[in-house]
């Protein structure tokens, strides 16, 4: 496996305004079941994927799915976390509130 020093993630974004609003919800569940579906290249990767749903002017859904390899429950939950200081900190137009980590992921290969 290799690590690359910097991580880009390609976020398609699908604008789906344009349906009943009763039709979004089984909208998102057609797309989550197709990212969750979707095979990984473990080879060359990415082992994490996103895809932002725009439901509404302010309202959106953002998938998103990991291999297993990379990421465990714990893992998860503080990606979550950390993707929710995030958002909020870029909502209020204030930088990264996150820390560096002090020991990356290579440290342990």
């Amino acid at each position: 496996m290799k690590i690359e020093p910097v991580l880009r993630i390609a976020l398609p974004v699908e604008d789906l305004r344009g349906l009943e609003e009763e039709e979004r919800p089984e909208r998102v569940l057609i797309e989550l079941r197709r990212q969750v579906g979707e095979p990984f290249d473990l080879a060359h990767g990415p082992v994490l994927r996103m895809k932002l749903l725009q439901l509404g002017e302010r309202e959106h859904v953002l998938l998103r799915s990991m291999h297993n390899v990379v990421s465990d429950g714990w893992s998860a939950g503080l990606l979550n976390r950390e993707l929710m200081v995030l958002y909020e900190a870029y909502r209020e137009g204030r930088e990264n509130p996150l820390k560096p980590l002090a020991v990356q992921y290579g440290v342990y290969l």
